[in-house]
């Protein structure tokens, strides 16, 4: 029976990287350059190799390329029984690729209490009883926040632990001290003596002090990071005081001992001699001897180098062949002798303050521009920096050293053109490019979620690394640009708010929190049912609309925020703000009222522009600059909630778009009153643990939308009350994605039914309002034929048998004389071309006409002076 591992692994293979099998091996792309070059065993498929040596020849582990199978090996491999040790078996063959055999004996399965809950470790015997163990499965790491720990009373202070129990070193032997247990293991697997010292703070010193003065030679092999290289430093000076012979060994950064013996690095002819060489240069005491000692390894008597944090030439003439007849017999190890002849016959100059790192290459692939980033490390001791510079700062030593003074904190660099040719000619052996997104939220190439401070795909996190983005895999590196919204991680998610919101807003709460889930998987939905409908949320001032909206926005990290105004927007302003995320709401507010002063720009903004977005179609285009005729129009890649006192009114075509809720004073009891402040007051870390804990459930959430939809939309579409189908779609979708609430929440089933029975009523209402005018128009009609019937005020102007012509100043002045409910003339001006049951003539806006009728009284009872005058009217025709 096959591993299921393996076969995950197989799988992830063939989807990611096209492996197919051909023999005894799987064959497919290059998880580093992309080609087809690929392979890796098909029995085992733990390491993936380059067969382009001289161009590639990168290999990576299993657990590199797709982590998430490397997750829960609880779940993968549970304890039973018989077999108490499955789990920690598992992780110690699967994920750390050990030989079980030679560490038998050393470790058993342990357990570690967490969240009410306990979890699996491996657990290492060390002494008098004590132990040090290691969690095995991730979440359980994320939810405790580290990895492993010791026994309780234990002190490793000055102390080691060894494989073998009965290690013995004989004179001339190199035994290696690395910092961890699995280290340990993996030099002894590897064919090398070696201890662990627990940390690298920790000097061994019981361990060396039993065989001081044997002849061991002691090669120090920490991290390969700035603490573990400055704690080698420190271990060699108190290794050099007891007259112990010392050697560093470095392995290749970026890895551990484990992780090379994984690769299986340690098989390469040339990999001990290259940690030794990195150790060599590590120990160096100045530029001149770093050089001296690549002088050895590469034969270049002009070397840059990287000393102290600055940048140094050196320039080496072996004119008297004094060097050369040197080494001709005592060969190539780096001597004190040696290292005289060579300084004494090189120069040295320095040429920057700082050493800068290429990191990698950002991509916008919207603007198809490139910005090239850097790690500045100074040599005056002032923290890392990373820079990012355009191009032209690279094309000569002047705009390098002027691009280092404006970004970086008083860099300089005064070499000459061909030690910038030098330093390109580092920085171009492995170029990394990473997308660089303009907006922020879900990538759909990638299905990664992407924000400021973190990163998630495929239901779990990815870490900000220290180049500055998130490494998806070996090939694929993204961070997000935007810098207009910030979305806090915070705290980690608990829903003590939760009572308190459904206390407060009630079953429209529900609904709104609903739509919110929808939204951060809105592509994934559109890109199945090709829709998702508006929110609108109205209601009078004071009834709740802005707290709602803000506590929503601090749920996914926002804070300080309610909405824009399109009435006071650009269109620029406009298509940018619906640019600026992905899987993220849009919210528009106070776009109902109405001033004077301002109606050239309620001119230039129509609900019924907004229509496109509901399919996530294009928000607007611009020319691209010096790209002659191409324009670029974004797609719409978020929803849209509008937030006003007023309901919307628009064509049919947008009101059929649009989901439709109410928000009253009702719910605002006394005692509801401090739960309200609760949460209008509540930090935003404590609220935005909501949003990392909906996108984990990614894939439940999606699988429960498409059963709930399904089954509600039939629902609704079998009651036969409602017949447009795109009202039923959408009210269906709102309904499923609050069902979905009970993925993420704690719900009661009534709950979820009030509101998909409530979310019906919307609907039927929505097939009302399309069928008939919208409440204010009705209300205009109702006062006119109330004047006509009921007081014998006729106002229209014309006698035609099936029009009406009406002077909308005449109307306002007798509505308000007799007393009858007034309507704003704005709102009525911007409403009458939506009249359905009177409609509006095609040229019929507030036109001139000679007024024909037989009159209407005025409050002095005299006969109307308008009957044949010219005036402006609306004129409409009846059915």
């Amino acid at each position: 029976m096959i591993d299921p591992i393996i076969t995950d692994i197989r799988k992830s293979l063939n989807t990611e990287y096209g492996f197919q099998k051909k023999g005894d091996f799987l064959r497919g792309k290059c998880p580093a350059c992309d080609k087809k070059e690929a392979w890796t065993r098909a029995d085992r498929p733990f390491v993936v190799f380059c067969n382009r040596g001289n161009k590639c020849g990168e290999r990576f582990t299993a657990r590199e390329l797709f982590p998430n199978i490397f997750d829960n090996f609880s779940k993968r491999y549970p304890t039973t029984k018989d077999d108490p040790d499955a789990t920690a078996r598992a992780y110690l063959l699967h994920n750390r690729g050990f030989d079980l055999a030679s560490i038998r004996g050393r470790w058993r399965q342990g357990t570690i209490r967490i969240d009410d809950r306990y979890r699996e470790t491996v657990r290492f015997l060390l002494w008098e009883g004590h132990y040090w163990e290691r969690i095995i499965d991730n979440d359980a790491i994320r939810r405790l926040g580290y990895k492993a720990h010791f026994s309780a009373g234990s002190s490793y202070a000055g102390r080691h632990w060894q494989v073998d129990e009965q290690l013995t070193l004989a004179a001339g032997e190199r035994c290696f001290i690395v910092e961890g247990i699995f280290h340990a293991i993996a030099l002894t697997q590897a064919g090398k003596k070696a201890v662990a010292s627990f940390s690298s703070n920790n000097f061994p010193r019981k361990f060396v002090e039993t065989h001081r003065g044997k002849g061991i030679i002691w090669c120090l092999a920490f991290d390969n990071d700035p603490v573990g290289r400055k704690r080698i430093l420190t271990n060699k000076k108190k290794l050099d005081d007891l007259k112990e012979q010392v050697e560093v060994h470095l392995a290749p950064k970026g890895l551990d001992w484990d992780e090379c013996l994984q690769r299986e690095e340690m098989g390469k002819k040339s990999f001990w001699s290259d940690c030794l060489h990195r150790g060599r240069l590590l120990t160096a005491k100045d530029a001149v001897e770093m050089a001296w000692i690549l002088y050895l390894r590469y034969r270049k008597s002009v070397q840059l180098v990287e000393f102290g944090n600055e940048l140094h030439t050196i320039k080496f003439e072996d004119n008297s062949g004094k060097l050369a007849e040197y080494m001709a017999n005592l060969g190539d190890e780096p001597t004190e002798a040696g290292l005289d002849i060579f300084r004494s016959n090189s120069t040295i100059r320095r040429i920057s303050n700082c050493v800068h790192e290429f990191l990698h290459i950002e991509h916008d692939p919207i603007m198809d521009e490139q910005i090239y980033a850097f790690r500045i490390r100074y040599g005056n001791g002032n923290p890392d920096q990373i820079i990012r510079i355009s191009g032209h700062c690279l094309e000569n030593p002047a705009s390098w050293n002027k691009a280092l003074l404006t970004h970086a904190k008083f860099g300089t660099f005064d070499g000459a053109l061909g030690d910038l040719k030098a330093l390109k000619s580092r920085w171009i052996r492995r170029v990394f490019t990473i997308s660089s997104l303009p907006f922020l939220g879900y990538d759909k190439s990638t299905g990664t979620y992407v924000f400021q401070e973190f990163a998630i795909r495929q239901g779990k996190e990815i870490p900000f690394n220290e180049n500055g983005y998130f490494e998806l895999n070996k090939r694929v590196g993204i961070k997000t640009k935007l810098k207009t919204i910030h979305v806090h991680k915070g705290d980690p998610f608990d829903p003590f708010w939760w009572s308190d919101f459904r206390a407060v807003f009630g079953r429209m709460g529900l609904v709104a929190l609903g739509n919110l889930v929808g939204t951060l998987f809105v592509q994934q939905i559109r890109a199945r049912y090709e829709s998702w409908p508006f929110l609108e949320i109205t209601g009078a001032p004071g009834s709740g609309k802005s707290t709602l909206i803000e506590v929503l926005w601090k749920l996914i990290g926002r804070d300080g925020f309610e909405g824009i105004d399109p009435v006071k927007a650009t269109f620029s302003n406009r298509r940018r703000t619906f640019s600026q995320g992905s899987n993220w709401p849009v919210v528009l507010i106070e776009a109902d009222r109405h001033d004077e002063r301002n109606i050239s720009k309620q001119r230039a903004f129509s609900f019924d522009e907004l229509k496109p977005l509901y399919n996530g179609r294009g928000v607007g285009g611009t020319g691209l600059p010096q790209r002659g005729a191409e324009t670029e129009e974004p797609t719409f890649q978020g929803t849209l909630i509008i937030s006003q006192n007023l309901m919307v009114e628009g064509s049919e075509a947008l009101m059929e778009r649009i989901v439709h809720i109410d928000t009253t004073k009702g719910h605002k009891r006394p005692e509801n009153r401090p739960r309200a402040m609760r949460l209008r007051t509540m930090p935003v870390k404590q609220l935005s643990g909501f949003l990392p804990h909906v996108l984990f459930r990614e894939e439940k959430i999606l699988s429960l939308f498409d059963a709930v939809y399904a089954r509600i939309y039939d629902d609704y579409q079998r009651r036969g009350q409602i017949t447009n189908d795109r009202i039923i779609h959408n009210h269906a979708q709102i309904a499923a994605s609050v069902q979905c609430l009970e993925a993420v929440l704690p719900m009661e089933q009534g709950w979820i039914d009030d509101a998909v029975e409530y979310l019906h009523g919307r609907a039927l209402d929505r097939q009302d309002r399309l069928g008939g005018d919208p409440p204010l128009v009705t209300l205009f009609w109702e006062n006119v034929d109330y004047l006509k019937s009921a007081l014998d005020c006729d106002l229209n102007c014309s006698q035609a048998e099936k029009e009406i012509w009406i002077n909308l100043p005449e109307y306002h002045k007798v509505t308000e004389d007799k007393h009858l409910p007034r309507i704003d003339p704005q709102e009525l001006r911007r409403q009458l071309p939506l009249s359905r049951s009177r409609p509006l003539q095609k040229n019929g806006r507030n036109v001139s006409a000679r007024c024909r009728r037989h009159g209407c009284l005025d409050r002095r009872g005299y006969i109307d002076p308008m009957d044949g005058q010219t005036v402006k009217v609306w004129k409409f025709d009846t059915k």
